[in-house]
């Protein structure tokens, strides 16, 4: 994939659709909601590789499926209010 950004550094469109594609690939192979923390995690991972360089689709599936799959499980919030650990 050509490296694609606008002069200043910034993500150019084509780039940005094709890390949304990304996003929407590694939320549906592991199961995690968009607007939850881990997804918050994936984007900020997705950003760190994209700023290292990183332009192969492969490699973000990779690091970022392995990262999530070490993950501990999400508690929610009214569990934590009411004073539940988590399994």
């Amino acid at each position: 994939m050509p490296h694609i950004t606008d002069k200043d550094g910034s993500i150019g469109p084509a780039e940005l659709k094709r890390l949304g594609e990304i996003f929407e690939t590694i939320c549906s192979h592991e199961h995690i909601a968009h607007r939850s923390a881990v997804a918050d995690l994936v984007v900020k991972r997705m950003m760190q590789l994209y700023k290292a360089g990183v332009r192969d689709q492969s490699v973000y599936l990779t690091v970022i499926q392995t990262k999530t799959r070490h993950r501990q499980p999400e508690v929610p919030k009214a569990a934590l209010l009411r004073g539940s650990k988590p399994h």
